[in-house]
């Protein structure tokens, strides 16, 4: 299930950067392990605009520590849309480098492989040249 929740910017940076990885709430949703819960950035009563996913990985309730009809719930960070479009690029630009990489190589061997061929042409012309002053200094 998917449950779409208010949460402070100052709350929402802690989930974003990993050191945050719970979330204490009135339990007025049943929430279970493997809940989605899609943390929506909320101040003076207006949404900003940032959400980030999350996984629920434990629920504790029922603890002495807790006000009734409270839980605590583990999370785990999902990738945010945000995120899911860096890691797309990242994907990209790594492809864009490896096939660089490739013609860089293509472009070497292409250039060595003309080196080697003028290199025996050039052979090849000394060398007719020299079996042509041979062939003539015979036919004296």
């Amino acid at each position: 299930m998917i449950h779409y929740l208010k949460i402070e910017p100052v709350y929402l940076n802690r989930v974003i950067d990993g050191s945050k990885t719970f979330e204490v709430r009135k339990n007025d949703r049943n929430f279970q392990e493997r809940d989605i819960l899609v943390l929506q950035e909320y101040e003076n009563s207006n949404f900003l605009g940032r959400e980030i996913e999350v996984e629920i990985t434990y629920v504790l309730k029922e603890f002495d520590g807790l006000k009734d009809g409270y839980v605590v719930l583990g999370i785990e960070t999902k990738l945010s849309y945000e995120g899911k479009i860096k890691e797309q690029i990242e994907i990209i630009k790594k492809e864009i480098r490896k096939n660089a990489e490739e013609r860089k190589i293509i472009v070497a061997k292409q250039e060595l492989l003309m080196e080697i061929k003028e290199r025996l042409e050039s052979l090849l012309d000394t060398n007719f040249n020299a079996h042509d002053k041979k062939t003539c200094t015979v036919k004296k």
